[in-house]
């Protein structure tokens, strides 16, 4: 969930949301590549962005088999100032997190392995200590 914190105009919200919609796909491929079963479901990564309209976009973004190389996504918005939009944006929160505690219940042990090797190399190999800071 990423919530902007500056009054930068509409292009600062539009990088911010572009940044975050490549980091979302980033992740839904990586997680197509760490899932163990060939024919099972796609990874679904959700992006929600809340600009400084208070306007909630919510995406759902998934590569639907492995071998096809676009990620999809589907957008939805939240007007957080009306509160029937605000109530939807928290049930659907709700419902989210309920998905979320199910499908980390059928992360079998060869899924968490491959992404706790995946942590280590990350952390392992974080070249962030060759930055010079002034």
């Amino acid at each position: 969930m990423e919530v902007t914190s500056h009054e930068g105009g509409i292009q600062d919200n539009q990088s911010d949301q572009n940044r975050m919609i490549l980091q979302g796909s980033c992740l839904a491929r990586l997680g197509n590549v760490l899932t163990s079963e060939p024919n099972s479901d796609p990874v679904v990564i959700v992006a929600i962005f809340i600009d400084k309209d208070l306007i909630a976009h919510e995406y759902l973004m998934y590569q639907p088999p492995s071998e096809v190389k676009k990620v999809l996504y589907h957008e939805e918005t939240f007007k957080l100032t009306e509160s029937m939009e605000a109530f939807n944006f928290v049930f659907w929160l709700y419902n989210l997190l309920s998905g979320v505690i199910e499908v980390n219940a059928r992360l079998d042990q060869y899924s968490l392995s491959r992404l706790g090797e995946l942590a280590d190399y990350i952390y392992y190999n974080d070249d962030s200590s060759d930055i010079i800071e002034d």
